[in-house]
């Protein structure tokens, strides 16, 4: 592909952007031919001003581009507006912006007056017929931001959105190893994934067939639906992460620790497999850590002996209580000597037996209860280098509180007992698949629908369910109904992503929730289970098992309690039961 030449991405539709040598962060731009109703589209910095201008006129004259689009305010776009304008002479010519980059934009004092998408309809109806539509996408990355649709080849001019930092120049996306330089991308410049989801919604709607950023690579349409699904699992705001830390790679380390640790905390684990993921989470990531020990204990008066008191290992585990009663002492003073993270040096370490480590980071973790006091020591293997320090650095600061919160349950399920913990995992789960169940759908069913209405993303639920399983009880017997329920539900859980949630709603039936999804999207994941299910030969013993399943499909409209959305996927799975089984509904 010959950079230094206009290159057509569609039809009318031009790169006439400058390969910057040796730079991760490409800037693109872009024209629109449409004879003397031309639109240039993020014209861009000096540095890329005069290759562009000589692209732009080997395929119409600058006096054919009457509207000159910015989709927000920052010199990258913006700093070459100064000089085109007195290139272009007709005086119709317009700038398209939104009011909040205008604010900002009229202190050039341009001549060029301003069209702004939000007093004209999000659109722009252009000569031949062509249709342009602007998509509110706000603070992705700053308050006004917009993306441009082409109507006409369903083009998106998406600004930042689907942007990559590129270590080779590519114009387009080869593959989806692409999603990479899209997470550092995103992770780094959108402030949240609450907006990220907003302004994934409204792309969607328009169904794109290629996306052109403003940074990184162009995205085909065999590569968009990955892309955005991807993406919806993103968690940005890199920068919140550090005050002073400005290296992108070791904000993305440290804010990938830190969303695994999460992740695992929310999910009720045990404590002990909060810290082996924690462990897992830095071994992944580079850091040399040999074992994280935690030491805690009730300072409270309690009865001789009933005190509370633990230490955890993630190499041996919980160590028994009677291997800690000689070394309390020093174990309160390894609790008590540390108030704020800090690297430790060399240090006396207490498990079942009293060891000496080097390159030790220490932690204090919090609690709502005075008397209960604790800290977490992690052991390096080997001194680490400047970017492994940096990175436990700035992930240690922040994993307090969900180590503290995993921490805390602990305690209680400790001084509930462990009878009462195992009845308390019975309770919420089903016993035959491990999936949650009915009593864990009525906790958190009220509290998901609540946060989709109110911050306004989408939900839907799926409604499996097996076909014919009742002749696979009479044919196999129920030992085989058993495993093939097992079995189906590990697959149905395994499809879905960790925020989702996969329950065990009756019998075969199987309801799980999306947060987030549209029903376009919950229908081809649908769809792909009921394929996989379909193709799959169950084995149990010298019995081999053909099964299909059947799914309804609901997004939430106006409904305000789950029941009604379970209803309403619950009728499109009968359709489905109707219409000949192994099947997925969608509509009613």
């Amino acid at each position: 592909m010959d950079y230094s030449k206009p290159i057509e991405i569609a039809e009318d539709i031009f790169w006439v952007g400058y390969k910057i040598p040796n730079d991760p962060f490409q800037c693109h731009v872009y024209l629109i031919k449409n004879g003397n109703e031309s639109v240039l589209i993020d014209p861009g910095s000096m540095i890329t001003f005069p290759i562009t201008v000589n692209k732009i006129t080997q395929i119409v004259p600058l006096n054919n581009i009457k509207y000159i689009i910015c989709h927000h305010q920052d010199p990258d776009i913006t700093g070459c507006i100064s000089t085109l304008e007195k290139l272009i002479p007709r005086k119709d010519k317009f700038i398209v912006t939104h009011w909040r980059a205008q604010a900002l934009l009229k202190h050039y004092q341009w001549e060029t007056p301003f069209y702004l998408v939000e007093k004209n309809k999000w659109k722009l109806f252009l000569k031949n017929g062509r249709i342009l539509d602007f998509i509110f996408t706000p603070y992705a990355h700053f308050p006004g931001a917009f993306c441009t649709f082409d109507r006409k080849t369903k083009t998106l001019f998406s600004s930042d959105l689907f942007g990559g930092f590129t270590e080779e120049f590519s114009l387009f996306a080869k593959d989806e190893n692409y999603f990479a330089s899209i997470k550092a991308f995103h992770e780094h410049y959108i402030p949240s994934r609450e907006i990220l989801l907003n302004a994934l919604m409204e792309i969607e709607k328009k169904e794109p067939e290629i996306i052109a950023p403003q940074h990184g690579s162009i995205i085909k349409k065999d590569l968009i639906p990955y892309m955005i699904n991807r993406m919806k699992e993103l968690n940005c705001g890199l920068f919140l992460l550090s005050s002073y830390e400005s290296n992108i790679e070791i904000l993305l380390k440290t804010n990938q620790i830190i969303n695994e640790v999460f992740k695992e905390v929310v999910n009720n684990s045990d404590f002990l497999t909060v810290l082996r993921k924690t462990f897992m989470t830095l071994k992944n990531n580079d850091i040399p850590i040999k074992d994280i020990i935690t030491y805690a204990y009730d300072r409270g008066e309690k009865e001789e002996g009933k005190e509370w008191f633990a230490v955890f290992s993630t190499v041996k585990g919980e160590i028994p209580k009677k291997e800690i009663e000689k070394n309390k002492k020093i174990v309160k003073t390894l609790v008590e000597g540390i108030s704020r993270p800090k690297c430790m040096g060399k240090i006396k370490l207490v498990t079942d037996t009293i060891d000496e480590y080097n390159n030790t980071f220490g932690i204090p973790l919090e609690s709502n209860n005075d008397n209960i006091k604790a800290a977490i020591y992690f052991i390096m293997e080997k001194e680490l280098n400047d970017k492994q320090r940096k990175t436990i650095e700035e992930a240690l600061d922040k994993l307090i509180h969900p180590l503290s919160s995993s921490l805390a349950n602990e305690i209680i399920i400790k001084e509930l007992g462990e009878e009462k913990k195992e009845l308390f995992n019975t309770t919420i789960h089903d016993s035959l698949t491990g999936l949650k169940n009915r009593v864990f759908l009525e906790s958190v069913a009220t509290n998901e629908i609540s946060k989709a209405i109110r911050y306004e993303y989408p939900l839907c639920v799926i409604m499996f369910d097996i076909d014919y399983f009742k002749s696979v009880n009479d044919t196999y017997g129920h030992l085989a109904g058993d495993f093939i329920l097992q079995e189906v539900a590990k697959i149905i859980k395994a499809s879905f992503r960790a925020t989702d949630y996969v329950i065990r709603y009756g019998g075969e039936e199987i309801l799980a929730i999306l947060p987030y999804a549209r029903e376009k999207d919950a229908c081809r994941r649908a769809e792909d289970i009921r394929k996989l299910i379909e193709g799959r030969e169950f084995i149990m013993g010298n019995k081999m098992i053909k099964i299909t399943i059947s799914a309804g499909v609901y997004e939430r409209r106006n409904e305000t309690e789950m029941h009604e959305l379970i209803g309403k996927a619950d009728k499109r799975l009968y359709k489905a039961k109707k219409e000949g089984r192994n099947k997925v509904v969608c509509s009613d």
